[in-house]
């Protein structure tokens, strides 16, 4: 079985930028979708025994990790916006 490596098209320098706010986890599909069309940050929340994307993306996306607390993760999150 050959293994093959997928590249995503390069970034659009003047796309428009997006913030993907994760607060239950999500899948890399979803990530990498999007950073093909947007400028993306990631603002997940930690899960302890777990991860906030599925796999490492791909493509480039800045990530960032929020408290594993419910409402601290609320109260980040608006910090950050």
């Amino acid at each position: 079985m050959q293994s093959m490596i997928v590249s995503a098209p390069p970034r659009q320098i003047n796309a428009p930028r997006i913030c993907f706010i994760v607060e239950s986890g999500t899948d890399v599909r979803l990530v990498e979708g999007l950073a093909r069309r947007f400028q993306i940050a990631i603002f997940a929340r930690q899960i302890h025994g777990g991860v906030e994307i599925s796999q490492e993306p791909t493509v480039p996306a800045d990530t960032l990790r929020g408290p594993s607390s419910r409402i601290r993760f609320a109260c980040a999150v608006l910090k950050f916006l």
